[in-house]
């Protein structure tokens, strides 16, 4: 990638960081003193781009080819639909995993991100890393093409099973009705005639004879 097009992409996404100046996009710059939000933001923005570059030589595969971003410490609220589109004005997003709890659907506050073009991707790691959001602290990293699975992804539209919060009851229904499989059944079957036998022994002790179904 040269030094050119890497300076294009990261004025671009440096614009659109500046542009969002409500409190909720509010980063750690602009909770400085007064009068002087944008000048630490070009300042710090500088040795990371000329890090950057040095990595880009040394481990060109690792930085240039990676696309898969990591993003830690997300705010509550801050979820697919915002994620997507916020992420969309770099450049475009081909998947993207927001890691959930399986029973109750909740986020756990970090998320992956694969972005088409890895230039794209490198860029948004650097200055996205550190950035504050809703007052939480993100970490953003590249993570590296040897470490991209499809594991990374696996289960990434299971939120829209989760779009409001399920009921206690709602909740065992919907683990019970889960299709099994053929281990589970069986580990099923095998704990229903566990029990089953020790009711049995338990009417048996008491003098009660009765066979259960």
């Amino acid at each position: 990638m040269s030094s050119k097009l890497q300076a294009v992409l990261q004025a671009k996404v440096q614009a659109k960081l500046e542009a969002l100046q409500s409190p909720q996009w509010a980063s750690s710059d602009e909770e400085g003193e007064a009068g002087a939000p944008a000048k630490p933001v070009v300042a710090k923005a500088k040795p990371k781009r000329k890090k950057s570059q040095a990595l880009a030589k040394s481990r060109p595969e690792a930085v240039g080819e990676g696309r898969v971003v990591y993003l830690g410490h997300i705010p509550h609220g801050f979820y697919e639909e915002a994620m997507n589109g916020f992420f969309s004005q770099f450049g475009e997003v081909r998947r993207l995993k927001l890691a959930r709890s399986r029973k109750s659907g909740r986020s756990r506050g970090y998320a992956f991100l694969e972005f088409t073009h890895p230039e794209v991707a490198s860029i948004v790691a650097e200055t996205m890393n550190g950035y504050f959001l809703f007052e939480r602290k993100l970490v953003c990293n590249l993570v590296a093409p040897s470490k991209v699975g499809d594991h990374l992804f696996k289960g990434a539209d299971d939120h829209l099973h989760y779009h409001r919060r399920l009921s206690q009851n709602a909740m065992v229904r919907h683990i019970a009705n889960r299709q099994r499989t053929p281990e589970e059944d069986a580990s099923h079957q095998q704990q229903a005639l566990t029990k089953a036998a020790r009711k049995q022994a338990k009417l048996a002790a008491l003098g009660i004879e009765y066979d259960l179904p």
